[in-house]
């Protein structure tokens, strides 16, 4: 078997990279199962990820450590010593799905590092605030450049009281497996995670007074566009606008949805659902692919391809990316919602477009394959790992 070969040590490299070199060097000396086994325990440690091969009673107790010196150096290393050893152990199929999944998660998060790090070196204001790119004068919406997506999600979406509850990676892989083995179509499994999005609206007691400042701007809008008057309605209950955060749900896990905004129409009875996406960083969501119908973040939004011949393409400052922005944060604010009332009247003329859209739905330009592969992979069952791990006694089998 060919012996493995690693990137050369840095002259200085900082310690932590250098830690999680000799790890990798000492694992090499074994052979390459061993490598490959330290690379997949090493990526969990650097992400904070468990993926699948836990470290003691099938949990991962450690936090990320991707703020250390290094750290994106050391995912390029551990991706690179684990496709190496990929290869010359010949894995292929079922064999290879796991690790497939750890090169996934690594991927994303050195993306997602590469992205913030080259967001800081290109933007910033007279007092050295990172913008994220944008130009002087140019207003966030409730946000910073560090701020995450979760983080995101938590300000646009969630009062202070009522902040979400996300699964773990476990329950994660659960609503996965549930899903590949159900065989109901996706228009009856979409309609139950709508149910399940309505069932636990943390505003559904006071639909016409949701505690994000974010969704109540959006939702006066709305009311305005469609000529709604917020008295004939509080006294009865039956709000005809809900502002549905629906973080941590399998509409969430399943679907790339944060919150759906349901509009009954008080004149016919019909109900249409337009779904949002929240995230942090914009120009990484385009490229990895838009499945909601809107994606908003703090520096603007994105709508669906969906609904390019629809009037929301009218509040776009570029047709070809679909994409909503203005320098005033409260008058993006207005123009979103503005779309989102076109894509109402867009959904009702034209029913056929599914409510959630599945992860494998329809690739769009700048589609990203190492986005899609993680989502691809991150059902499957990693007990491979374990089991070869528990085989070896936590060493080598050559």
């Amino acid at each position: 078997m060919s012996q493995l070969s690693l990137p050369e040590r840095e002259e200085t490299p900082p310690r932590f990279l250098g830690d999680v070199r000799e790890r990798l060097e000492k694992a090499r000396a074994s052979g390459p199962q061993d490598l490959l086994l330290e690379a997949s325990l090493l990526i969990e440690e650097v992400t904070g990820h468990t993926v699948g091969m836990t470290l003691q009673k099938g949990e991962y107790q450690g936090v990320d450590k991707l703020d250390e010196p290094g750290a994106e150096e050391a995912l390029k290393l551990l991706m690179s010593a684990m496709e190496e050893a990929l290869r010359a152990l010949h894995l292929q199929g079922k064999d290879q799905i796991p690790y497939d999944t750890y090169l996934c998660v690594a991927q994303e998060w050195y993306d997602d590092r590469v992205s913030e790090r080259q967001d800081r070196e290109r933007a910033g204001s007279e007092h050295g605030e990172v913008t994220k790119g944008t130009s002087p004068g140019y207003e966030l919406d409730l946000g910073d450049a560090t701020m995450t997506g979760p983080q995101a999600e938590n300000r646009f979406l969630y009062s202070s009281d009522k902040l979400p509850t996300r699964p773990s990676e476990v329950a994660m892989q659960r609503m996965c497996e549930a899903e590949r083995v159900d065989p109901r179509d996706h228009y009856h499994k979409n309609q139950e995670y709508l149910q399940e999005v309505r069932e636990q609206d943390p505003y559904k007691e006071k639909a016409w007074d949701p505690g994000s400042e974010w969704l109540a701007d959006i939702q006066v809008v709305l009311m305005e566009e469609f000529h709604l008057d917020s008295s004939g309605f509080v006294a009865t209950g039956e709000w005809p606008i809900r502002m549905m955060p629906c973080v941590g749900t399998r509409a969430d896990i399943l679907r790339g949805t944060d919150c759906v905004v349901e509009f009954h129409d008080p004149v016919d009875g019909s109900s249409v659902a337009v779904t949002i996406d929240v995230t942090s960083n914009l120009e990484n969501k385009a490229q990895g692919g838009v499945k909601a119908d809107v994606v908003v973040s703090p520096q603007g939004a994105l709508i669906h391809k969906d609904f390019e011949l629809s009037g929301a393409r009218q509040f776009c400052v570029d047709p070809r990316t679909l994409k909503i922005d203005h320098p005033q944060r409260n008058e993006r604010r207005k123009l979103i919602a503005k779309a989102i009332a076109e894509i109402i009247r867009f959904r009702k003329a034209h029913r056929d477009i599914p409510i959630f859209r599945t992860p494998r739905n329809r690739p769009e330009e700048g589609y990203d394959p190492n986005r899609q592969r993680r989502r691809d992979f991150r059902d499957a069952l990693h007990d491979l790992v374990v089991h070869r791990r528990s085989q070896n006694g936590g060493g080598s089998s050559h």
